[in-house]
Order: C-alpha cells, then sequence, then structure tokens
C-alpha cells in the first residue's frame, strides 16, 4: 500500500517537474536566454573530481 502512495507521488512530481521545465512560456526576454553560456573549463573539471 505504502508503495503504491509512493509510486503514485513521484509520478506526480515527475509529470509537474516536466510540464513546468518544458511546456512552460519562458519568463525572460530573448537576450537573457540568447546570452548564457557554459561554465568555464575549471567548474567542470572540479565537478568530475
Amino acid at each position: 500500500m505504502l508503495g503504491t502512495i509512493t509510486a503514485g507521488l513521484t509520478a506526480f512530481y515527475s509529470f509537474r517537474l516536466i510540464s513546468l521545465v518544458f511546456l512552460t512560456v519562458l519568463n525572460g526576454s530573448k537576450s537573457v536566454y540568447f546570452n548564457t553560456h557554459e561554465a568555464n573549463l575549471l567548474v567542470i573539471i572540479t565537478f568530475l573530481y
């Protein structure tokens, strides 16, 4: 019973996450999204170790 409830809540929050990330309208201006960039190499290397 508890596993079924947990699986249902997980499915609900997973669907909510996907809908908020991919299906909503963007809040920022286009210039903000066009000017984003990846982190520099030092941050990426530090994260991998």
